[in-house]
């Protein structure tokens, strides 16, 4: 193999490990905000059915 095409070669393997390194972080985050989003609603779940609740007394 030439010097210039194992350069290539290394060039392209290079390129393709930042693309699966950031594809893995952009996952990440979007199960982040998945996740966060889901308990957001859970939370804002629980304060309606609090609120509900005393508000049978007052």
């Amino acid at each position: 193999m030439k010097w210039a095409e194992k350069e290539q070669l290394e060039n392209v393997l290079l390129l393709k490990n930042k693309t699966l390194i950031e594809k893995r972080k952009s996952f990440d985050l979007r199960f982040f905000v998945l996740i966060n989003s889901f308990k957001n609603q859970l939370m804002d779940r629980r304060i309606h059915e609090k609120e509900k609740f005393w508000s049978k007394f007052f």
